[in-house]
């Protein structure tokens, strides 16, 4: 086949959503569900009002024939009544507006309508990859436009070299980055275009989709904009009406009768009767925008916090309806690619939208919220199989030492900074036996809680490092004091047991249910120090609390969720447990803990590691924690914290296995009288003779119908 292509098509860049597309529909035809979470366009139907009347204007036969070349006046008269009433803009309907076939149009051949071949033009990156193909077709010479996040996604003037420029788009809410401008920022566009001899065009797109009562101005409500440039408005977001082709420019008259010119030389304006429904939507109630911007408002919320609890830390936009998501690994086009293959969900890789956009996906809000769920879902898998296990842990700290003489390397890891310690009083003497100079560091005694208090006495302390020494308790109130005055943290673990040190979802969680969590947090875990002649000294019995803790916990979680949760802490939990299927294989006795066997050690680091990733933290946070939800959901005890702790927790499992006539329950139950644990009320220590109950109680049967329909509701 010949290419009979001019050499200027053979200029434009290429069409990677085509390319998506095409890829998209070759899974599907081959059986694959695929969500579309890619795309930008609509999927809602345009309001009624304004269908009524294209019907009506489709009944006067005077809409058949050619209408004005410059546009329908009624139309015209109505978008100067719109921008009056909405950005309190006049513009003169005759000069200053220009009627377009779709905002696309208008914007792709803007640059032929006032560039001479080589002239500059300043297009967003990322921005609307189509900016670059109007022009290319004008011969014009694209110079970047830098958005950073850093920056908001704004253009810093300060540093902007426009040297060879003369026109420059701007596209607020932008598409993709969902950033949005300020009036002051616009007053700032039209003071550097005038000092630059510069034409502005403001692609206003998303103009009606703002979120968090955030309004966005109109590039026209800055002083002197309309001497500078214009901004265009089409009617397929405010109203969706993509398929509509329709859309209009209003602002500086040189700028309108350029573009007015080149239409009259290629087509004959809208459909007359598209026009009239034009006019019926742009004279509908303000509602109709607001009520989609919300609509809007409302997904973002869904995507987002669905993002947030699989692990994958998303800002939310202030408008548009796109999300713009730093990628959690790769570049864009391979993680883009992960998703699509792995998750069936289609997103679009950053870099479709300029050397800017490589790192981040967008994903559009233009799909109905089951949809958006079930995308989640399927993103959580692709998420938590990038950030599970050891991997994990690596990123939850800087660094992690598990040796014989870790501690020698503390001051090195210092390195002259002022240190203070926190540190259990037990705990403390073992390091200081193994290690005599940490004596050398200021240190507070922790007094044994994670309270609230307690984070505010520990907070006074003058250092530029804090050093942790103990266990889950101690550790967790170090992290949040960290975490209040900015400061790293090192930790020294000196229990074999659980230790939330190791991951990065560890939460706080509040008395009503809600939480935070720390992936969320400024608090930086320089390294986690795990010195073996330490290990050795701890208790054994907090080891093999520990273990079953651990097992218990993912027995828990996995009966919560099944193989995967809405809550990221959970999937970690799940994800590390993987990799554990080797602890009721081990050799953990006593004597092996004691001579720190290879078996002991594996335990520790995957212990650890897990013990913390599905727990809570803290006195409140324990009783609403994920890892005990089901535990207090079921008791009849008052202090289900004290009751359902370590290996205690191993019991509460058994009661809900039997209660789900689980085939593994007898399996748990064997392996915990392995090490001794609990497993029935009398072991416990709270049964008839020990408890506030008279007899048994009623939970632990599984026929209990109290039990089988209460509902258990974990957020």
């Amino acid at each position: 086949m010949t290419d009979r292509r001019s050499h200027l098509l053979k200029t434009l860049p290429p069409q990677h959503f085509v390319g998506l597309a095409n890829e998209v529909a070759e899974l599907e035809q081959a059986g694959h569900d695929i969500i579309r979470l890619g795309q930008g366009t609509p999927d809602l139907p345009t309001p009624e009002p304004i269908c009524d009347a294209l019907q009506t204007a489709l009944l006067d036969v005077s809409t058949h024939q050619y209408g004005p070349f410059r546009g329908q006046t009624r139309l015209k008269q109505a978008v100067a009544t719109f921008y009056l009433n909405e950005y309190g803009v006049e513009v003169d309907p005759e000069t200053e507006v220009a009627i377009l076939i779709g905002s696309k149009s208008g914007l792709i051949t803007l640059p032929q309508c006032v560039l001479e071949p080589g002239d500059g033009i300043l297009l967003p990156n990322p921005g609307y990859p189509d900016y670059i193909s109007g022009a290319r077709l004008a011969g014009a010479v694209v110079r970047d436009l830098v958005l950073r996040e850093e920056n908001g996604f704004l253009p810093d003037y300060e540093t902007l070299d426009s040297e060879g420029a003369r026109l420059m788009y701007l596209n607020y809410p932008s598409n993709p980055t969902g950033a949005v401008a300020s009036p002051a920022f616009f007053d700032d566009t039209v003071r550097f275009a005038q000092e630059r001899d510069l034409m502005v065009v403001h692609d206003f797109a998303y103009g009606s989709i703002g979120f968090d009562g955030h309004v966005p101005p109109s590039f026209l409500q800055a002083e002197g904009a309309k001497e500078v440039g214009i901004e265009v408005y089409t009617m397929s977001k405010a109203f969706n009406m993509s398929g509509w082709r329709v859309a209009f420019a209003v602002g500086n008259a040189d700028i309108i009768e350029a573009i007015n010119t080149y239409q009259d030389h290629v087509h004959v304006s809208v459909f007359s009767a598209i026009q009239a429904a034009a006019v019926a939507a742009l004279e509908a109630p303000r509602t109709i925008r607001d009520d989609l911007a919300r609509l809007y408002e409302a997904r973002r919320d869904r995507l987002i916090d669905g993002l947030n609890r699989a692990g994958w830390a998303v800002e939310p936009p202030e408008g548009s309806f796109f999300v713009w998501a730093k990628v959690p690994e790769g570049d864009a086009k391979s993680f883009s690619r992960k998703l699509l293959h792995e998750a069936g969900v289609a997103v679009t890789p950053g870099y479709f939208f300029g050397s800017e956009g490589d790192g981040y996906v967008r994903f559009g809000l233009v799909s109905p919220e089951p949809k958006i769920d079930e995308a989640v879902e399927r993103i959580r898998a692709v998420v938590r199989r990038l950030r599970g296990g050891a991997r994990m842990i690596r990123q939850a700290v800087l660094e992690y030492d598990h040796a014989d003489d870790a501690l020698e390397r503390l001051d090195d890891l210092i390195a002259g900074r002022q240190a203070h310690v926190f540190h259990g009083q037990n705990g403390y003497g073992v390091v200081r036996a193994v290690y005599p100079d940490i004596v050398d560091y200021p240190a507070t005694a922790f007094g044994g809680e994670c309270t609230d208090a307690e984070v505010e006495r520990l907070k006074p302390f003058d250092a530029d490092v804090l050093i942790a020494i103990g266990g889950g308790k101690l550790v967790d109130t170090a992290k949040l004091v960290a975490y209040q005055r900015s400061v790293p943290l090192i930790v020294i673990p000196t229990l074999a047991s659980n230790c939330a040190a190791f991951t990065p979802l560890s939460v706080v969680y509040q008395e009503d249910g809600s939480y935070d969590r720390y992936d969320m947090f400024r608090v930086v875990i320089e390294r986690v120090i795990v010195d073996s002649r330490v290990m050795r000294r701890s208790p054994y019995e907090y080891f093999r609390a520990g273990v079953i803790d651990t097992v218990a916990k993912f027995y828990e979680a996995r009966y919560l969720s099944g193989d995967s949760s809405i809550d990221a802490g959970v999937n970690t939990g799940l994800a590390l447990a993987e990799q554990c299927g080797r602890l009721v294989e081990l050799d953990l006795s006593e004597h092996a803990f004691k001579s720190y066997s290879d078996d002991v050690r594996f335990a520790i680091d995957h212990v650890l590691a897990i013990g913390g990733a599905v727990g809570g933290f803290g006195d409140a946070g324990t009783r609403v924690a994920v890892g005990h939800a089901v535990h207090n959901a079921l008791s009849r005890f008052d202090s289900t914290h004290t009751f359902l702790h370590g290996d205690k927790v191993g019991f509460g499992l058994i009661v809900q296995e039997r209660m789900r006539h689980s085939a593994d329950a007898p399996y748990l139950e064997a392996w915990l009288k392995r090490f001794g644990a609990p497993t029935t009320l009398e072991t416990l220590g709270i049964g008839p003779t020990t408890s506030r109950f008279s007899s048994t109680p009623s939970w632990w049967r599984p026929s209990c119908n109290s039990c089988q329909h209460r509902s258990i509701k974990i957020f």
